[in-house]
């Protein structure tokens, strides 16, 4: 059982935008590469079959720039939240540069009230300034400030809309992005890199009458 809060898919997918710098111009689109989506599948694969196995040895796992992008435009894009679309990463020494395009038009019942968001229309890039904390198989996301449409807008903004998207029954709250999280898979650390993010995972993960649920 996870005694910290265990993330739905849901919320890291909204935590993969969240994990940016904030900056003023959007990564240019590129097609994606299938192959790189694949590859990045794999790692993900190889990650879940190694825990569900207790496979004993500890692995670090490389995922490029280009896998991770890939794999976010070509085989997450039907589970993205309704209004979040074409999302893309930057890997780069500390920080990882994040971004999405939000059509306000759809989210805008959901997203938290403001002058602004009252103003805007259609689809607008939204930027955040995050950081990522992890050790000892456990992570927690500092946000720092966040950007929509080039324009910045308090960090409580985000908080609002994953509350928003993650209220239910059992957590009428919803989720706190401050709050510590457990890494998947076994994961004990992640580490950015100038194009890539080093993923380390811990040996014995657990049995497989035990396997880990989405």
């Amino acid at each position: 059982m996870c005694h910290m809060k265990c993330l739905p898919k849901t919320v890291l997918l909204l935590i993969v935008v969240a994990l940016g710098l904030q900056t003023n111009t959007a990564l240019p689109l590129q097609e994606p590469d299938a192959s790189k989506a694949d590859a990045m599948n794999e790692k993900i694969q190889l990650l879940r079959s190694r825990y569900d196995e207790g496979d004993a040895a500890p692995m670090e796992f490389e995922v490029r720039e280009e896998e991770a992008n890939a794999y976010l435009l070509l085989r997450l894009v039907d589970e993205l939240p309704e209004g979040v679309i074409e999302p893309w990463v930057r890997f780069r020494e500390g920080p990882v540069i994040a971004g999405a395009l939000l059509d306000l038009d759809l989210l805008r019942e959901r997203m938290p009230q403001s002058a602004l968001t009252q103003y805007l229309s259609g689809r607008v890039p939204v930027e955040l300034n995050a950081r990522l904390q992890t050790g000892g198989g456990i992570g927690k996301i500092l946000l720092e400030s966040v950007s929509l449409g080039g324009i910045p807008l308090p960090s409580s903004f985000v908080q609002e809309l994953v509350t928003t998207y993650t209220k239910s029954a059992s957590r009428p709250d919803g989720i706190h992005l401050d709050e510590p999280f457990k890494l998947p898979y076994g994961v004990e650390s992640l580490t950015v890199k100038k194009e890539m993010m080093l993923v380390k995972q811990g040996g014995a993960g657990r049995s497989p009458s035990s396997s880990h649920r989405d």
